[in-house]
């Protein structure tokens, strides 16, 4: 299996949109996908998946209302992107979900999962969250 591409997040406050509870979120989804990638580096991410997928369902559904709730109180321009980013995850996601419940943590799983969910959630974190985070402090 091919190494992850990218070196694990660090969470900086260039990271943070200034609400505490998303920074909170973010900071836990970090941690645990650094965790994962550590795991699939060391050849034990098929140990770690279910841990993983049961977080991110958990995690799509409580921050992605938070980050929504925020970007619709201060009319985030980006907010219908930002939205379709969030819809793209959960796509993915229910398909892994189901390919797990139908086949198992099968080394092709644990390569998509390091491949689509981690790096997507990276970029998201770290540049689509970003921005949004940098909106949300000029008006807060």
């Amino acid at each position: 299996m091919q190494k992850h591409k990218l070196a694990p997040l660090e969470w900086t406050d260039a990271l943070s949109v200034g609400v505490p509870e998303i920074d909170r979120q973010h900071k836990e989804l970090i941690r645990r996908v650094n965790a994962f990638i550590c795991a699939v580096i060391e050849g034990q991410g098929k140990d770690k998946l279910g841990n993983l997928l049961s977080f991110m369902g958990n995690y799509a559904e409580t921050h992605f209302k938070e980050e929504e709730k925020w970007m619709s109180k201060y009319n985030y321009p980006g907010y219908v992107e930002h939205l379709a980013k969030h819809m793209e995850f959960l796509d993915v996601f229910k398909k892994l979900k189901a390919e797990v419940a139908r086949d198992g943590a099968t080394v092709s799983v644990v390569a998509t999962v390091q491949r689509y969910l981690c790096d997507w959630l990276v970029f998201h974190v770290s540049r689509v969250d970003r921005e949004m985070g940098s909106y949300l402090k000029t008006k807060m």
